[in-house]
């Protein structure tokens, strides 16, 4: 667990210099560190919160790299880790919005007092992200995940809501919706 949270921010550190030449496309930027508060409700059985740290660099005018960690602890000494990485292309539609797409590996550690169980799977996306008003972004995005076995995809529906302070300064608030939980993040997201 410790070393793909080290793996995670070791990739994303090696890639910013790549990520201060590539990302400048038009307002739209996917080089970006977020850090916030996360929610996890398991429909009709429990909810569990904590930390989430999401980010994305440019590799190239329309590709990006992405990485996901979210940590929810549960009543009972019950964790979750979850973790994604990734490629994203994206095409631009307008000077304001994208047309965007993510696949990538998917991974989940949960761990009740000494027992644990791991799940590896991946991922898919598509959806839209857009510049709707002056420092204020939308974005939507259908997400498919399959962890194998009976009953081991999802498929959920995105939407996220970013509000720009500063080029560099934004606050971000996204609600995921799939067959059995929702997810909310709310945090900070600092562009470079």
């Amino acid at each position: 667990m410790k070393s793909m949270k080290v793996l995670l921010c070791s990739a994303m550190l090696a890639a910013l210099p790549l990520a201060a030449q590539a990302d400048n496309h038009g307002g739209l930027s996917y080089s970006y560190v977020e850090v916030g508060y996360n929610e996890l409700d398991l429909d009709n059985v429990a909810s569990g919160d904590g930390v989430g740290l999401r980010g994305s660099i440019g590799v190239a005018e329309n590709f990006f790299g992405f990485a996901e960690y979210g940590m929810f602890g549960f009543p009972g000494n019950v964790d979750l880790d979850a973790y994604q990485i990734g490629l994203g292309g994206r095409y631009g539609i307008s000077d304001k919005a994208d047309l965007v797409g993510r696949v990538g590996y998917a991974k989940l550690d949960l761990s009740a007092g000494s027992s644990s169980v791991d799940e590896d799977g991946y991922l898919v996306s598509a959806g839209l992200r857009g510049e709707v008003a002056d420092g204020f972004e939308l974005e939507g995005s259908v997400i498919y995940r399959d962890f194998g076995g009976q009953n081991g995809d999802d498929t959920a529906f995105a939407v996220g809501a970013r509000y720009h302070f500063t080029d560099s300064v934004a606050v971000t608030a996204d609600f995921e919706s799939g067959d059995d939980s929702d997810i909310i993040f709310a945090g900070v997201r600092f562009t470079f």
